[in-house]
């Protein structure tokens, strides 16, 4: 067996639907010098969220799915998360964080996948300044 270590997926959010941020392949071949196998499983490392927008707070909600599966309430790990806007005014004791570590250290079969959703605001284009970024490790 052998393990790739990479960045597993970036997207910007979105509040008019749920996004996939990663899907574990069903079928990949993976060589390796004059070895070929298939990708047996993926391990999700670490999530990080961040909320780029200057004046808005946001929520998002992310689920793990099950290959085969479509997203319901029962695969949701975070559910409305808040992270505060970015604050802007030269003060460091008025900072506000705005990034959210998800450490999640879990292992997916092939087909499985991770989705998000911004929640709140209800807006596309404020939605679109948070930013999502996976990273693990595929398994072959």
């Amino acid at each position: 067996m052998s393990t790739r270590y990479k960045v597993l997926g970036q997207l910007a959010g979105s509040y008019s639907s749920a996004q996939t941020l990663y899907t574990v392949p069903t079928s990949s071949l993976f060589r390796y010098g004059d070895r070929a196998s298939n990708l047996r499983k993926a391990i999700v490392s670490n999530v990080i969220v961040t909320n780029l927008n200057l004046d808005d707070a946001i929520k998002y909600s992310m689920a793990v799915v099950p290959s085969g599966e479509s997203v319901s309430s029962e695969h949701y790990i975070v559910k409305d998360y808040q992270i505060n806007a970015v604050r802007e005014d030269g003060d460091w004791l008025n900072f506000v964080p705005n990034t959210h570590l998800v450490s999640l250290d879990l292992t997916l079969d092939p087909g499985a996948y991770i989705s998000f959703q911004v929640t709140d605001p209800a807006d596309d284009t404020k939605a679109a300044s948070v930013k999502f970024n996976a990273f693990g490790a595929e398994i072959f």
